[in-house]
């Protein structure tokens, strides 16, 4: 009886909120003397294979994939006036949606507005969130033939503005040595730099062997008698699912990716970068069979060994300390740990002590399969 009575209470919590949004959008919407709003109702059948919905002046768009709902949904859409936009150059309206349903989204839908901008720079989608009253950042991809800008959601109301990220130009006054710059954070080693150039882009500039997880960043750090040790770059990621990143720079004479020192620091959820360049293009790529978690140790044979539960036996492993950077290249000889421990690899005493005391128990590390 109390399973049904608090299934009972969630879904009238639900209704509640749902009347509380369609109520904001209405008042929102009058306020504002939207001039372009369109509501539809689709039922399943109009889903199962995928529906798209347009606004009325065809500057906002909803895109559902096959088999994003079971049942049927109502989806509104209206442009709507903003109080305070993103930190950026905005490009065009605000546009509200909101999608009753009465089934969360089986997969992600998406939100596309169309913009006139020629420029180069990265162009994102925001989502202003009614609730918490705050925006959030969407990752966006580009359809530059199409002007339109993308992005994915399962969230099934708010608003939606395109904001282009501006080029920065930071000067030195002569005591920095560093310098933040939005997701990245640029430690020079030396105070002797002048100003620090950065733009980003998120569209296709280049083949792209691996996905992209962020955009490119073009950074050009000006110094008078250049850098007496690499650049090391500081990166802002939430690491999930032992998901491993790795930076890469543009190399225009090879015309290819080339991948740098990419570790990492788990606590405060950034990458660490070394970067011999003072001018380049960077971004993140996923690459195969590259994680990252918690290693502990074990005692065995006193090889060169480890226990993994997504490799099987025979399997040639690197692994890299996260702190300080040294590998070892081992062997797995056995299974474990287990999921719910929360570790991706454990490591024989032999190796794990090259890393670190084994008095820590568990460690930050990389893994890579080797060749």
């Amino acid at each position: 009886m109390l399973i049904h009575f608090n299934t009972y209470l969630s879904m009238i919590h639900k209704k509640i909120v749902a009347v509380i949004i369609l109520l904001m959008f209405a008042g929102l919407a009058t306020v504002a003397q939207a001039v372009t709003e369109y509501a539809a109702h689709l039922t399943a059948t109009d889903i199962a294979d995928g529906a798209y919905l347009g606004s009325p002046d065809d500057m906002f768009h909803v895109s559902f994939p096959a088999k994003t709902y079971s049942q049927d949904i109502d989806v509104y859409l209206s442009d709507t006036s903003v109080d305070q936009y993103p930190t950026g150059n905005r490009i065009g309206g605000a546009y509200s949606y909101y999608i009753f349903a009465h089934e969360e989204a089986a997969v992600q839908f998406e939100l596309a507005l169309r913009f006139e901008s020629d420029t180069p720079l990265a162009k994102h989608l925001w989502r202003y969130d009614y609730l918490t009253e705050k925006w959030e950042k969407l990752p966006t991809r580009v359809d530059w033939a199409g002007k339109l800008a993308i992005a994915t959601t399962s969230h099934h109301y708010g608003k939606i503005a395109l904001i282009e990220e501006p080029a920065q130009l930071i000067t030195n006054g002569g005591d920095k040595s560093v310098v933040n710059a939005g997701p990245l954070t640029f430690k020079t080693g030396t105070q002797d730099w002048q100003t620090l150039a950065l733009e980003s882009y998120n569209q296709h500039l280049y083949e792209e062997k691996w996905e992209r997880l962020s955009d490119i960043y073009q950074y050009d750090l000006k110094t008078t008698v250049g850098l007496s040790q690499p650049l090391i770059l500081e990166w802002d990621y939430m690491f999930t699912d032992f998901k491993m990143p790795t930076a890469f720079y543009w190399d225009k004479t090879r015309e290819n990716w080339i991948e740098l020192v990419t570790l990492a620091d788990m606590d405060r959820n950034k990458l660490i970068i070394t970067s011999p360049f003072t001018y380049a293009r960077v971004a993140l790529f996923q690459k195969t069979d590259t994680w990252i978690g918690e290693a502990s140790w074990y005692r065995y044979k006193g090889c060169s060994c480890a226990a993994s539960r997504d490799y099987p036996k025979g399997t040639k492993l690197k692994v890299t300390h996260l702190s300080t950077g040294r590998s070892a290249v081992v062997t797995v000889n056995d299974y474990g740990p287990e999921l719910w421990t929360g570790r991706v690899i454990d490591l024989d005493a032999t190796v794990y002590e090259q890393f670190i005391s084994l008095r820590s128990g568990v460690t930050d590390v990389k893994i890579e399969l080797h060749d």
